[in-house]
């Protein structure tokens, strides 16, 4: 072989070489488990980014952008012991009447909310409890006198509603482009969802219903059934349909990973408006209008509520940061620079040799 032959042939192989290592380093970086943090929206029971025209029974703090309509609406009373900061922050006008601003339960209360999610300690007969306050950025629109409601022109200062739709946004859409990491059949009317069961992963299922779930106008969510997942991992389901999905079905299977753990997340990126029913997890549909008479066990974030429905405190629990040791880092300029020069070593070491 000549000279220049061998030299060629070394440099392919070496190319080869490089290229099979940094094949390896993309595999690593793509099977790390993402990074999933609702932000300053898991500080609250519910997140709105627009109008809340009707609310009954939020078991933790809400947070509304827009402006706030409601009549006999209980808030705040699930918060964990020692939250600070107001119980309710509406960014525009505020009526709200015939209700009441609750404090999070004081320490010497003790937990008797076995069973029902988060072990929160709280008294279900909310005996002990004194109350919040809530702040406003628009106009107080006759709200009941008793309610401390506290004008806040700087509310931006409260909650940044604008950065806060931009980030979760962004993370809805990022999520319904996760490749999925188990199954989804549907053998009869349920939806039946089987996971990989390794533990602590992030559990990916992605759902387009088909014209047989659709009715009138509306993409209807049947009974889902989950299994095959690991105590400590998590579960995000993408629901890819636009328009108006109802999850209004049954979630068989959900309660053991979203109670104690707020590890259930539907994610709902296209959806413009959403019917709640019972739903165990927590919803992130930042397009949607959100509506029905439901209970919701985890965050809820959206862009409207135009009916009352409950939502409880179950608060989504983020995946580990990479620092954290649970995640596998994507690579680096630094780490393919390196391959580079190991690369350019090799050629250089087999031409002196040749």
């Amino acid at each position: 072989m000549h000279r220049k032959q061998k030299e060629a042939a070394t440099a392919r192989s070496a190319r080869v070489w490089i290229a099979g290592l940094t094949g390896l380093a993309l595999a690593q970086g793509a099977a790390a488990a993402p990074l999933i943090d609702l932000g300053v929206a898991a500080q609250y029971s519910a997140f709105i980014f627009g109008d809340v025209k009707a609310a009954n029974d939020v078991e933790g703090r809400l947070a509304v952008g827009g402006s706030l309509t409601a009549n006999g609406l209980s808030v705040g009373y699930r918060a964990p012991a020692g939250s600070t900061g107001p119980a309710l922050v509406v960014g525009g006008d505020v009526k709200f009447t015939n209700g009441r601003i609750y404090s999070s339960a004081p320490g010497s209360v003790k937990d008797s909310s076995a069973g029902e999610g988060n072990l929160v300690p709280w008294d279900p007969a909310l005996a002990h409890y004194g109350n919040s306050y809530g702040v406003f950025g628009g106009q107080n629109k006759g709200s009941s006198s008793y309610l401390d409601l506290r004008a806040e022109p700087k509310i931006s200062g409260v909650v940044d509603f604008k950065a806060a739709q931009n980030q979760l946004t962004a993370l809805s859409g990022s999520l319904a482009t996760l490749a999925s990491t188990g199954t989804v059949a549907q053998p009869w009317s349920d939806i039946s969802l089987s996971g990989s069961g390794k533990a602590g992963a992030v559990e990916v299922f992605d759902i387009l219903l088909g014209s047989k779930n659709k009715l009138g106008g509306s993409w209807v969510m049947p009974s889902l059934t989950l299994s095959n997942v690991a105590a400590d991992a998590w579960v995000v389901i993408n629901i890819l349909n636009e328009g108006d999905v109802q999850l209004t079905g049954g979630f068989s299977g959900f309660k053991p990973v979203q109670e104690a753990q707020g590890k259930v997340l539907f994610n709902l990126a296209k959806a413009n408006r959403v019917k709640l029913g019972w739903v165990d997890g927590s919803v992130l549909a930042p397009k949607a209008e959100l509506y029905g008479q439901g209970h919701v066990e985890g965050t809820v974030i959206g862009a409207s509520i135009s009916q009352a429905f409950e939502i409880g405190w179950e608060p989504f629990t983020p995946t580990p940061k990479p620092q954290d040791g649970h995640q596998v880092p994507e690579p680096q300029a630094g780490w393919l620079a390196a391959l580079a020069a190991a690369a350019a070593a090799l050629v250089a070491r087999r031409r002196s040799k040749t």
